[in-house]
């Protein structure tokens, strides 16, 4: 409905004649936008620093939090992944157990038990031969791309590119996104085993070669 239409309406002008009847006329649309910007103004006035989503977009957009991790979560969100993971798709068509040709995926079993912002669980680290594919795998089962840890971008201290300690780029997961890591695909390895593997696959990127495709567990 316009705001023409329902001028003469008692509701026009106000929240419930944007939510309720669906009226985009200047009026509704704008006591729509007073009212968030009136919640979001209270949720970031109130909310307590250690209840603020960190290390995602939602608490860098939605709490205005300026910390490292947000600021990094935010960062990758902008970027146009989408269109690498398609391109590595269509270069490494995934078989039926879900693992890309001459690449694998890795998920160990730290299994910590946290509070990642409103989440408590046990978390493990998932990791691959390459980011591309494991981004393509992330969406398979469902994490979102800002929550890549990149130490790069999120780390504490932030990595210098091209250093060993950048490598360490991973998806934390929970154990109900770990077994359904495992049920695609992923090789299960201990978490005393993930630093050789990314050892390995850092000293190869330095000799030049590439990634080895299914290291020895």
């Amino acid at each position: 409905m316009t705001g023409a239409e329902s001028d003469h309406e008692p509701w026009h002008g106000t929240l419930g004649g944007y939510t309720n009847h669906h009226c985009r006329g200047d009026q509704c649309v704008a006591a729509h936008r007073e009212h968030y910007t009136r919640v979001r103004a209270d949720r970031i006035a109130t909310t307590p620093w250690d209840e603020i989503p960190h290390g995602t977009y939602n608490g860098y957009n939605n709490y205005k939090c300026r910390c490292i991790p947000c600021t990094g979560a935010m960062a990758l969100t902008r970027k146009t992944w989408p269109s690498v993971i398609n391109r590595d798709r269509r270069k490494n068509q995934p078989n039926s157990r879900g693992r890309s040709s001459g690449m694998a995926i890795y998920v160990d079993d730290y299994r910590v038990e946290a509070r990642v912002g409103g989440l408590h669980s046990r978390w493990s680290h998932l990791i691959a031969d390459t980011p591309e594919e494991l981004h393509a795998f992330a969406a398979r089962i469902g994490l979102r791309y800002q929550w890549f840890q990149d130490p790069t971008v999120n780390g504490k201290p932030k990595a210098e590119p091209g250093t060993r300690l950048a490598e360490n780029w991973h998806y934390d997961v929970t154990d109900s996104k770990r077994k359904e890591a495992i049920r695609l695909g992923a090789k299960q390895v201990s978490w005393r085993r993930l630093p050789e593997i990314i050892e390995a696959r850092w000293q190869a990127k330095q000799n030049g070669t590439a990634p080895v495709a299914g290291m020895p567990l």
